[in-house]
């Protein structure tokens, strides 16, 4: 099954087995690349034009397979929460 759960309507089975997770998690890692620091989900989502949405859940299999992982924090302007920090590995 794809990106959706069980109890989640056809609807929802058929979009989430449509996403092509590679070539988001490709998108992500470009954009990390490319800025070539630490970043928040935010400011890939930022940099990159990728809705903050999608960009959020693709850190974690990412950081799974050893492409990335979390540095540190980082206080958000807007929200002023902390927010982890992921660089490339």
């Amino acid at each position: 099954m794809g990106l959706s759960r069980k109890t989640h309507p056809h609807t929802s089975h058929e979009a989430g087995n449509s996403v092509n997770v590679t070539e988001r998690e490709h998108a992500v890692l470009k954009t990390m690349r490319q800025r070539r620091r630490a970043l928040t989900t935010t400011e890939i989502s930022e940099f990159s034009g990728i809705p903050l949405w999608t960009v959020s859940p693709r850190m974690k299999p990412l950081e799974e397979k050893g492409l990335i992982q979390r540095v540190g924090t980082k206080r958000n302007e807007t929200s002023n929460r902390n927010m982890t920090t992921w660089k490339i590995v």
